[in-house]
């Protein structure tokens, strides 16, 4: 699998938690400025939320556990040609382009690949 170095897995005790956790990544994200945007996100930021819960009972021994994920993902911005930029952010404009096009594309994958198994499960 993929490999992130500095990601890190909490366990989060309350709202508040989780804010200051969030909070606490936006730290380490780069923002950069070009001639359309002076305030322009250079990088990307995956918060995944995993949820595991199970029923309240006085005997919780041999019980199933339910895991629940959310993945909010923010996006670096997408440069356009217009932008006129030069240099290192031209770099960065490009290689940011390319990353939301891969991940385009996988999302299309994945949404023909659930298609694909909604039609096979309505033909059984």
């Amino acid at each position: 699998g993929t490999f992130f170095e500095g990601v890190k897995e909490e366990v989060v005790l309350s709202p508040a938690h989780a804010l200051s956790l969030i909070a606490a990544g936006e730290e380490h994200g780069h923002v950069g400025s070009t001639n359309f945007n002076f305030f322009s996100i250079r990088s990307h930021t995956i918060f995944t939320l995993t949820i595991e819960s199970s029923s309240c009972g006085e005997n919780s021994e041999g019980e199933a556990v339910n895991l629940s994920q959310l993945n909010l993902i923010d996006l670096a911005s997408s440069e356009s040609s217009k932008a006129e930029t030069t240099g290192i952010r031209r770099k960065e404009g490009s290689y940011i382009n390319k990353i939301l096009l891969a991940l385009g594309t996988i999302i299309l994958s994945q949404e023909k690949n659930i298609q694909r198994l909604q039609e096979l499960v309505w033909n059984l």
